[in-house]
């Protein structure tokens, strides 16, 4: 499976997620705050893990 890293404004980051499949649920202050959270995918059983990084108004999420 490749590393998936996504950079972006924080709407650019949810959107390109779920053009990739995922449900961004998981991607709310509280999961920024802790600096990562879990992603689903509607046809795959189990979650991908991500690492959450803010530096100004830039995300940056990478795959685990």
């Amino acid at each position: 499976m490749e590393k998936i890293v996504i950079k972006g404004a924080k709407n650019e980051v949810i959107e390109t997620m779920k053009e990739k499949g995922y449900k961004m649920e998981g991607f709310n202050d509280a999961s920024i705050e802790a600096g990562y959270f879990y992603a689903y995918k509607e046809d795959y059983q189990g979650a991908d893990f991500f690492t959450i990084c803010k530096s100004g108004g830039v995300y940056t999420l990478i795959q685990y």
